[in-house]
């Protein structure tokens, strides 16, 4: 049995998980599990068991980063956009740094502007970023160029002021 764990994906260690599954009532165990499992469908190259085993240990534990980075893979690969933003934003939340947050909702900003086109909802996360990091860089240039594309020059000078009045550098203020 520990020789499985150790080994790569095979059906073999699947099965094994399967039966610690069975005997395992702790969440976050459960979850840990859950995700291994998932790690080892992706290994064997199945995607849609994996996906299963990622959504059941969100389910477990839904801020376990693990299995949310694993189903976040299942679905940029498989282009599905649009649940991959929506999950994007569910792993920011779940983290307990600010800038984390700030950053993951930026990422979320990315794909909801990028790849599924919704540009108002990106819009709605970089102004929250923005809320709460007046000086997050990416945030900031990213609604700059979406005011200055459409014309709104007062909101384009209020993005403006607001990262003049985070920026000391004296470099960062000449350019």
């Amino acid at each position: 049995e520990r020789l499985l764990w150790l080994a790569p994906a095979s059906t073999e260690r699947a099965f094994l998980l399967a039966h610690h599954l069975e005997q395992t009532r702790d969440p976050l165990e459960l979850a840990c599990l859950w995700t291994e499992l998932g790690e080892v469908h992706l290994g064997l190259g199945d995607a849609a068991a994996a996906e299963i085993a990622f959504r059941e240990a969100l389910s477990q534990t839904p801020g376990h980063l693990t299995a949310a980075a694993g189903l976040g893979w299942v679905l940029e690969h498989q282009e599905r956009w649009s649940e991959r933003a929506e999950l994007a934003e569910r792993e920011a939340e779940a983290l307990e740094a600010p800038r984390g947050l700030a950053d993951g909702l930026v990422t979320a900003a990315k794909l909801w502007e990028e790849r599924v086109g919704d540009e108002a909802r990106a819009i709605r996360l970089y102004r929250r970023v923005l809320s709460s990091h007046p000086g997050h860089s990416d945030a900031s240039a990213r609604l700059q160029r979406y005011h200055a594309n459409q014309g709104e020059w007062a909101e384009l000078a209020a993005v403006l002021r607001a990262q003049i009045a985070c920026t000391s550098d004296p470099v960062t203020l000449g350019r």
